[in-house]
């Protein structure tokens, strides 16, 4: 009788014990597949940063490109004003090489007793003095325009020489835009996980 009352006792006790062994083993089996879960997620983590340092490296790239394309758009423009420069001096050298030559001939052919450029009187030393000025004048012209063609022709070969790098960085800047937007998404992309993350240590 003892032993039944003592069984009877204990029985409410072993029900007790089986029921919080069930919740534990569940609560355990719960833990268990929170751990796997949290070590897939930080294995996605992981692989996120490493593509978030890759597509930062192509970032840089893409910038530096960005800046080189500005460089390379103001030479080009720097070029063409100084071509237009050269281009306007040559216009205004060929008409005064033009007057100059005019001036010459019309001083060679004069006859008469007075110079027909200044008016004073047309002596042998006058002319052929005036005649080493005007030729003179139009030798340091004439080398002037020759020079700024030179210079010229140069800026032409520079030009197409810059349009070819400009052309080969057009991508640049699409390149800037695509590499930030990939890192800002796979950065939201890690926040997503990553409170989960903090949620399973609090816990």
């Amino acid at each position: 009788m003892k032993f039944r009352e003592h069984e009877k006792d204990r029985t409410p006790l072993l029900e007790q014990i089986a029921t919080e062994k069930a919740r534990l083993e569940e609560e355990q089996r719960g833990l268990l597949i929170e751990q796997e879960e949290m070590g897939s997620q930080n294995d996605s983590v992981n692989m996120l940063n490493l593509e978030i340092e890759k597509s930062q490296a192509e970032l840089q790239d893409a910038e530096a490109k960005v800046i080189e394309r500005a460089d390379l758009e103001n030479r080009r423009n720097v070029a063409r004003e100084r071509q237009a420069f050269l281009k306007a001096e040559n216009e205004a050298l060929k008409e005064s090489m033009n007057s100059l030559k005019e001036r010459i001939e019309s001083l060679k052919a004069a006859d008469g007793a007075t110079c027909p450029l200044c008016g004073q009187d047309l002596t042998d030393k006058h002319r052929q003095s005036t005649l080493e000025q005007l030729e003179e004048e139009g030798k340091q012209k004439g080398d002037k325009f020759r020079a700024n063609k030179t210079e010229n022709d140069d800026l032409e070969k520079e030009l197409a020489d810059i349009s070819s790098n400009i052309a080969k960085l057009a991508n640049a800047e699409n390149d800037r835009l695509k590499y930030s937007s990939t890192i800002s998404q796979l950065t939201e992309r890690i926040e997503t996980l990553q409170p989960c993350e903090r949620l399973g240590k609090i816990r």
